[in-house]
């Protein structure tokens, strides 16, 4: 039954080109495909302070169109920010981006990106930033909605946020910095830059303490550096060396001390240690394997829990996904990533008393994809809200009553083999 169920997750990638069916319609409507990045900086002003909007757009997820010179892609960049409760408007930015690649091959590459920057004066306090993304080929919008707290800085010594460093080119007009935006790294990352401003009222030398701490486990790494700096902005850029990444949530914080050693300014921020090469949804070793209870087998499951040490457990898991990859010659494993995409999609979609990825709707689309078509029937007289998902090209047919009348659909077809073994 389990091989069964691995040939459902790949015939079924062509059912993907269909508008997903759930009770959600926001997934459909919308979808994320593009980073954005946001710190703001001292600028000597009491009631001032400068924002920097940093905008990441991957080639591989926007649409290209051959042209005589190669390939060609035109989007449309939308910054509104609000106040906390999108009441009134403090800034509207829009404007035109256009992305050329030689070849097919770069411009479907993960590895291209399109960066974008816009600075501006907010006073301090709550905002709510919207950036909307308008791909005019393809017709598609995106956007992402963040909540900015931007600080008031009047203090001597004052410190701006954070921003991680990906890479560095030489221009005519100097080092140029390429930002991370994504705030993203992974298991094989072991160096990585920060960038960040220091305002100081006098020339003199500080302490800065550089902590970097896993938030699962609170384990830190912490190095104090004497700096110099002088009266006025000072940009300062290091290194943060020899950093040992497990898969999680981490955060680097900043503190300064003065001459005296007295606490005198901090920042923080958080990012994430992913596995190179696998999705950036799976950042807890533990439920990524609780989460394969649909495509792996119980002993294969218990043989991988069994393992205390986290390596010894991270390896296994590797391996586990190594020999389901259908295309092993290629750096992407297509099973992998649509296996993980399905457990995302449920839980934002079919989330009820459990984790969408536990509940029946969650089971059924993880394991066979997206319907060939669902009728929904919320508010019927004479029964309890239920919906059809019919599967052609297997030809299956689910039922999805809501029992309790709270949203909790659950699988009534008891006739279709062990689906119930995978209740919670």
């Amino acid at each position: 039954m389990k091989h069964l169920y691995i040939l459902f997750l790949l015939f079924s990638f062509s059912l993907l080109a269909q508008v997903e069916h759930s009770k959600s319609e926001k997934s459909i409507k919308y979808y994320r495909d593009f980073d954005v990045d946001i710190a703001d900086y001292p600028t000597g002003k009491m009631n001032k302070t400068r924002v920097d909007l940093f905008v990441k757009v991957p080639y591989s997820n926007i649409k290209f169109i051959k042209t005589e010179n190669g390939f060609e892609s035109k989007y449309t960049i939308t910054i509104t920010v609000y106040d906390e409760d999108k009441e009134k408007t403090f800034v509207e930015k829009m404007w035109n981006e256009k992305v050329v690649a030689k070849d097919f091959i770069q411009a479907t590459s993960d590895m291209n990106y399109k960066f974008s920057y816009k600075s501006f004066e907010l006073e301090p306090g709550v905002y709510l930033l919207r950036a909307e993304l308008y791909d005019e080929d393809s017709k598609k919008t995106s956007f992402i909605e963040i909540k900015k707290i931007v600080k008031k800085y009047d203090s001597r010594i004052q410190i701006s946020d954070l921003v991680f460093l990906t890479d560095s080119v030489n221009t005519a007009s100097g080092m140029r910095y390429i930002p991370s935006v994504s705030n993203k790294f992974t298991d094989k990352d072991s160096t990585f830059r920060v960038m960040y401003e220091i305002l100081a009222d006098h020339k003199q030398n500080l302490f800065v303490e550089y902590r970097v701490s896993e938030s699962k486990s609170g384990k830190s790494i912490i190095n104090v550096v004497n700096t110099a700096v002088d009266s006025g902005k000072n940009i300062i850029n290091y290194k943060l060396a020899k950093i040992k990444l497990s898969l999680g949530e981490y955060v680097v914080e900043i503190r300064i001390r003065n001459d005296e050693y007295k606490f005198v300014a901090e920042t923080a921020k958080r990012f994430i240690s992913k596995i190179m090469g696998y999705p950036s949804s799976i950042l807890d070793l533990d439920k990524a394997i609780e989460q394969m209870l649909y495509i792996g087998t119980s002993d294969e499951l218990d043989n991988i829990k069994s393992l205390s040490d986290y390596d010894a457990k991270m390896k296994a898991f590797l391996d586990f996904w190594r020999k389901k990859d259908p295309t092993p010659n290629t750096e992407e494993n297509e099973l992998l990533y649509e296996y993980y995409r399905r457990v995302e999609y449920a839980n934002e979609n079919f989330k009820h008393y459990f984790e969408g990825w536990k509940t029946d709707m969650g089971m059924i689309y993880i394991i066979l994809g997206t319907p060939s078509n669902v009728e929904r029937h919320p508010f019927e007289y004479n029964s309890k809200p239920y919906e059809i998902w019919d599967y052609y090209d297997i030809n299956r047919r689910f039922v999805f009553v809501d029992q309790t009348g709270f949203g909790d659909y659950r699988l009534l077809n008891q006739n279709y083999g062990d689906w119930y073994r995978y209740r919670p």
